[in-house]
């Protein structure tokens, strides 16, 4: 499997883009799961994070935020080890890359798979705006934050991601139990296609 350029955020005390948004907010972050350890210590630096082993970074944090590819996310929990009582967001988007459809059936999700992995760590499903709004002068549309369905189990868990995606900044919407899930991507090609629009409004001022 290649991992090039994937790596997964973890949080410390949940009190840029994703992950220089939340270190305003208070936020320890570490980065993990890097196929190229000097430049995941590279990138840590840069936005004053840790660079942490997979497992090391997951006894560590609160929450962990599994942002690498989808191809690359299971692999990510599991190197992740013992989850338990640890908060698994979900933040990968399995549309294929023509945007024609899922990269998983229609009798499950991404989020529902990482599940099956995370032993008896709660996954929580909520894809963040995508990264050229994050990276904008204005990540917002029109001075609205983007919505996005967080997916999963209502407890802790469901309050920590929704609390995480609010400081992006994002708009979350509760989606309900974790199999809704498997319709969530598609409402992010709809945020993505609108936000396109408006990025080009922005890059013709």
């Amino acid at each position: 499997m290649d991992h090039e350029d994937s790596s997964f955020w973890c949080w410390r005390s949940w009190d840029s883009p994703r992950e220089t948004s939340l270190a305003t907010h208070g936020h320890e972050v570490a980065f993990t799961f890097g196929r190229d350890e000097a430049k995941l210590a590279q990138t840590a630096e840069q936005f004053g994070a840790h660079a942490m082993a997979p497992d090391e970074a997951a006894a560590w944090a609160d929450a962990i935020a599994i942002t690498t590819p989808y191809a690359a996310a299971a692999d990510a929990v599991l190197a992740a080890g013992d989850l338990t009582g640890k908060t698994v967001w979900d933040c990968t988007n399995p549309m294929k890359p023509d945007f024609s459809g899922l990269q998983v059936g229609g009798d499950t999700s991404a989020a529902e798979e990482l599940q099956k992995v995370a032993g008896d760590g709660v996954v929580i499903k909520g894809i963040p705006p995508f990264a050229e709004l994050l990276h904008s002068d204005e990540p917002t549309l029109g001075g609205e934050p983007v919505g996005s369905f967080v997916c999963g189990p209502d407890g802790p868990e469901k309050a920590v991601v929704t609390a995480l995606l609010k400081q992006l900044p994002a708009n979350p919407v509760d989606g309900g139990p974790l199999e809704n899930a498997r319709s969530a991507p598609y409402a992010k090609r709809t945020n993505k296609n609108a936000a396109g629009s408006t990025k080009r409004a922005f890059s013709s001022g």
